[in-house]
């Protein structure tokens, strides 16, 4: 049987991010209203038994950041996937290297919306956020 991974990020990564593209604004997913429908559609499944709730396996991703080995494990234990000890290995060589490349880089920082606005959007992801304990950032 097929299972669900769900990553659940703090809300700063929904919540008054006014994010824009080369292709203009992604009213889908930069829009608060649009995107609470998608979350709340995994909520739905799991309440009407669609999806056992014994499928869906929870991570944050502020967990992945910091050991994403880890959370690996974690989602192999999860869902009974078998993996060497080797495997683990090559991940942790992996982002070894990436991290090394990575801090090379500039940081991204999200545009943030005004206070009104991120507690108007905390209201519309109410449920999502209440339903998965979603951390909330200030």
């Amino acid at each position: 049987m097929a299972g669900i991974l769900n990553i659940i990020r703090s809300d700063r990564a929904y919540i008054g991010n006014a994010s824009e593209s080369l292709l203009g604004k992604l009213e889908a997913y930069t829009s608060a209203e649009a995107s609470s429908v998608t979350l709340n559609r995994v909520i739905d499944w799991l309440e009407s038994g669609m999806v056992a709730k014994d499928r869906l396996c929870n991570v944050y991703y502020s967990d992945f950041i910091v050991d994403a080995v880890a959370v690996v494990r974690q989602i192999y234990d999860y869902f009974a996937i078998d993996a060497s000890e080797e495997s683990y290995r090559a991940m942790v060589d992996y982002l070894t290297a990436d991290r090394i490349a990575s801090s090379k880089r500039a940081k991204h920082e999200y545009p943030r919306g005004t206070e009104s606005q991120i507690a108007r959007e905390r209201q519309i992801y109410k449920r999502y956020r209440q339903y998965f304990n979603v951390r909330s950032e200030p």
